[in-house]
């Protein structure tokens, strides 16, 4: 079913890479159909993740899946090949890589994890200014995320948009060494030196059917879905991609 698609790259920045049309339609709707049937549990249902900031609502998020480049153990049920429509995003992620390789590695030599979870944000809900860099557990760093968009249809009033700012050199913008309050969950000062640096975003309406691979020194937003979406609901698969230091170290 991949073999034969060829995506578009639609735009490349130093901060992010969308590719549209990046499923053939049949895919595209089984992966809808997939999350349509996922089950879900809102964000800060097992403590609050400080991320998202107070006024930014109730996101869903749904059970996460994995692709390793070491391969699939036996009894791991959510690795690659899931048996699932995700499958068809996965092969076609893999297929992505000569052309975003740049934004967020080469598998193997680079990272040797990626996630993938389906994401849904109702009316209401956003999710503030954030960098995905530095550690993601021991021995292990993010190398780059995405979000590939499965909602049906968009429109432009709906909010929603993706944001990203240029990306910044080191483990965070530069922003003060040691901000008073981080994460800036009950204060938005830490954000300030960024605003008055760089004002200047890409901003990506979540078209269905693309997907943003955005750098790990890239801050980055999602405004919020307005009141005009009603009952449509931002709807979309996202993760990360992870190197394991001991895995990198082993490669010849």
């Amino acid at each position: 079913m991949i073999e034969h698609h060829t995506p578009v790259v639609s735009t490349a920045t130093e901060s992010c890479i969308v590719v549209d049309d990046f499923l053939p339609q049949a895919a595209f709707e089984e992966v809808f159909r997939f999350c349509n049937a996922a089950d879900y549990t809102m964000v800060h249902s097992a403590k609050v993740q400080k991320v998202w900031r107070l006024h930014d609502g109730l996101p869903l998020r749904g059970e996460s899946f994995h692709y390793r480049t070491s391969g699939n153990a036996a009894n791991d049920a959510r690795g690659y090949p899931t048996g699932t429509p995700l499958d068809h995003f996965v092969d076609a992620l893999l297929a992505s890589m000569d052309r975003v390789e740049q934004m967020v590695g080469r598998p193997v030599r680079d990272w040797q994890e990626v996630t993938i979870a389906p994401w849904v944000y109702p009316a209401g809900s956003g999710l503030s200014l954030h960098q995905d860099t530095g550690r993601s557990g021991p021995g292990r760093s993010f190398t780059g995320s995405y979000t590939y968009y499965v909602n049906s249809q968009w429109n432009l009033h709906w909010g929603g948009w993706l944001l990203v700012f240029a990306p910044h050199g080191g483990a965070r913008p530069s922003l003060p060494a040691q901000p008073s309050v981080s994460p800036p969950w009950l204060s938005d000062a830490l954000e300030a030196p960024l605003v008055r640096e760089s004002s200047i975003a890409t901003a990506i309406l979540p078209a269905p059917n693309r997907i943003v691979f955005i750098s790990p020194r890239a801050p980055h937003l999602i405004t919020r879905v307005d009141q005009n979406a009603g009952s449509h609901a931002r709807v979309s698969l996202a993760g990360f991609f992870h190197r394991d230091e001991e895995l990198a170290g082993a490669r010849p």
